[in-house]
């Protein structure tokens, strides 16, 4: 449940993370800086989604681990321009962090003089004008998605992407050495932040990276097959997903 807005002109500022003990340390650790207000704290994608939208925060400290999601994913669902400062356990992260344009991130557990340090570049960054709503931030081939697997989370490059596949509010992502996993978004989502210059959404449950189709096979006039590298099984796609791919495979440099 989100906090009272704030009457200050101080730096309002949200904490995401699954961990109550780190929400309570930061909290603590916040409140040795007057400049900045506490407006809220999510234990989720979900919560934070919502608590984002109902606070407008200036600041938001987010981690990255989120019980089988990912904080990267709130980033497209943010509206104005809020700085992020990301939170993890493990360093390799920070790489990802910064290929987003994080404004910085903690390693867990949080360091007062760091916390100080981080907050000091908010200060300095945070616009004087109110901020405008924001575009969800394309990605780029070497980016890294998250995968859910019965033994946790692993992290992969989009450039092994080969397809994606809608299953109600989850997407199943096949990648190109044939291994597959579940992702919590949606395929708008998906198509919202992936290069278009390298995706083709054939139909409403099906999106696919162009340069890994093989071959298209007729095998009647309202069904074709699309063989695509990775995909042990062909795909059945129809007359007019078909006729729509093959203009955009004609239009290949």
């Amino acid at each position: 449940m989100p906090f009272a807005h704030p009457t200050t002109c101080r730096i309002r500022a949200v904490i995401v993370d699954d961990e109550l003990p780190a929400r309570k340390l930061l909290a603590l650790r916040l409140a040795a800086h007057p400049e900045v207000e506490l407006v809220g704290e999510a234990r989720n994608l979900q919560e934070s989604i919502a608590l984002c939208k109902d606070t407008l925060p200036e600041l938001i400290f987010l981690d990255i681990h989120l019980r089988g999601e990912i904080g990267f994913d709130l980033l497209p669902h943010l509206v104005g321009s809020p700085r992020v400062i990301f939170a993890t356990a493990f360093d390799h992260y920070a790489i990802r962090a910064v290929r987003v344009n994080a404004l910085d991130y903690l390693l867990k557990p949080i360091h007062p003089r760091q916390l100080a340090e981080a907050l000091a570049r908010v200060t300095q960054l945070l616009p004087a004008t109110p901020a405008t709503p924001a575009t969800p931030a394309l990605l780029n081939d070497d980016d890294l998605v998250a995968l859910q697997e019965n033994s946790g989370m692993r992290m992969e490059p989009l450039s092994s992407v080969v397809l994606l596949q809608s299953e109600s509010n989850y997407t199943r992502i096949y990648l190109s050495n044939g291994s597959s996993s579940f992702v919590r978004k949606s395929m708008v989502e998906w198509e919202n932040t992936l290069p278009a210059q390298h995706f083709f959404r054939l139909s409403r449950s099906l999106m696919i990276r162009v340069v890994s189709i093989r071959s298209i096979q007729k095998v009647s006039p309202m069904l074709q097959l699309l063989v695509v590298n990775g995909i042990k099984k062909p795909l059945e796609i129809g007359r007019t997903a078909a006729s729509r791919l093959r203009q955009r495979l004609s239009s290949l440099p």
